[in-house]
């Protein structure tokens, strides 16, 4: 008998590891894991932020949990963009695929858990963005390590089709009986160069950059989370982090080799902090076309392309 369980429900499903006692939690509203839960001793940690509204934000509080982002990452100026004379709009900061259903369309527990969720162009998502497309969203389960995939097709015969994509989990920085403070977290590199994008305090990249040369644990204060820390990481081997608090010896490890930004971004005052695999970024305050917003994917008719992250937790 396997130690894994996929249960599927009407709007929450669940991946279930029964040896591990390790369970997540998805719904199908934006395909968003809204609880990820792991067996730490005689204790289960919630590693997001809001884990399973247990614990509702105060009011004005970032509500959401592990958001996924498409068509565009970040905000659209004034909510539109052009591609040639087809015009691109959104309901708000990275797209519509967050306030849509998704569909369950396979899913399984033989060496692992895992559930596939699916969105396609419909009438909807075409008042926004006018192309036929594919998103499916993938999560595994497997021993404690939550796994998402992200698989993009072109459903257009003819023609290319332009998006960007990622995603949004924000975790805890507040355990319960484990103590610690916000301030106590570390977000931790490999040696290496990465390049910080400026933006502005509407969200919107003004053109900056700056090469950092990186090695361990990077710096930063709740006022520069809040503006967004915004990193572009060239080599895939150094596309991996450690979120991780010393004082209390827990935290999470978060491989990104598909994606070559990594979106780091928090409230003041709020216990939790988002590490945001992505590809692409926010508009420039001069707004370029769709097709070259940094980051943008280009893809043929008929294709597929696919990117993956994946979350470890560090219990010692």
């Amino acid at each position: 008998m396997s130690d894994y369980l996929v249960e599927i429900g009407d709007t929450l499903d669940k991946l279930i590891n029964k040896r591990e006692n390790c369970r997540v939690v998805i719904k199908r509203l934006g395909a968003e894991v809204i609880s990820y839960r792991v067996r730490d001793g005689q204790r289960t940690l919630p590693l997001l932020w809001n884990d399973g509204n247990d614990f509702p934000p105060p009011r004005g509080g970032w509500k959401s949990h592990a958001t996924v982002i498409f068509p565009h990452v970040g905000g659209l100026k004034n909510n539109e963009s052009w591609l040639g004379d087809i015009k691109i709009t959104s309901p708000g900061n990275h797209g519509f695929a967050r306030h849509s259903t998704f569909q369950v369309v396979d899913h399984g527990s033989d060496n692992g858990a895992y559930i596939r969720y699916r969105l396609e162009a419909n009438d909807k998502t075409r008042r926004y963005y006018p192309f036929n497309f594919r998103l499916d969203v993938v999560y595994a389960l497997k021993g404690k390590e939550l796994s998402a995939e992200f698989e993009v097709t072109n459903l257009e015969e003819e023609k290319d089709i332009f998006f960007s994509l990622g995603w949004h989990p924000g975790f805890s920085t507040s355990f319960p009986d484990c103590g610690g403070k916000k301030e106590d977290w570390r977000i931790i590199f490999q040696k290496g160069r990465y390049r910080r994008y400026f933006n502005n305090e509407e969200c919107r990249l003004t053109g900056e950059t700056k090469d950092l040369d990186i090695d361990g644990p990077l710096g930063w204060t709740e006022e520069e989370l809040e503006g967004t820390i915004m990193l572009e990481i060239e080599k895939r081997e150094l596309r991996t982090c450690k979120f991780y608090n010393p004082k209390i010896k827990r935290g999470v490890e978060i491989d990104f080799e598909d994606f070559p930004f990594l979106a780091i971004w928090s409230e003041v005052g709020r216990e939790f902090i988002c590490l945001e695999p992505c590809q692409g970024l926010d508009d420039h305050e001069i707004q370029e076309s769709f097709d070259q917003k940094v980051g943008i994917v280009n893809l043929g008719a008929s294709m597929s392309k696919k990117w993956q992250a994946t979350v470890r937790p560090i219990l010692s």
